[in-house]
């Protein structure tokens, strides 16, 4: 989604297209966050051109979320409410490792980097709200 709200796509070689109300292909992801001229906006659209559409149909949004470790490293959220960190770099060879964790995993936050690594939101919430004995 651009600034002034408008929807466009983005083709596999990374061209950009407008898109029309009611045109939004609704099995692909969103991009948001990203500038027109980031050039790994282009990588990720080579990317996503090589992973079946079975294996991207429950990623909704793609974020760029660049550290210096990984300047390619992306947030996707899901459909089925996960988290991943990931790289673009790493993404076609992950993807398929990443839904078979989705499918048999309590949503949370998943890492999937050089080291791969899973949290599952309950984890991040107190079990019973109450503190905890050590803490008076």
């Amino acid at each position: 989604m651009t600034s002034d709200g408008s929807l466009k796509g983005f083709l596999a070689n990374g061209t950009v297209i407008d898109l029309k109300n009611g045109t939004m292909p609704m099995e692909k992801p969103i991009l948001t966050g990203w500038k027109s001229d980031d050039p790994n906006l282009g990588k990720l659209c080579t990317a996503l051109a090589q992973i079946p559409d079975s294996l991207t149909s429950d990623i909704s949004e793609i974020t760029p979320s660049p550290t210096l470790s990984y300047p390619d490293r992306v947030k996707i959220y899901t459909r089925s409410h996960f988290e991943v960190i990931s790289a673009i770099s790493l993404l076609p060879a992950k993807v398929e490792y990443m839904n078979m964790i989705l499918e048999v995993q309590d949503p949370g936050t998943l890492t999937m980097l050089e080291a791969d690594s899973y949290v599952p939101y309950s984890q991040d919430e107190s079990k019973d709200g109450s503190e905890n004995d050590t803490t008076h």
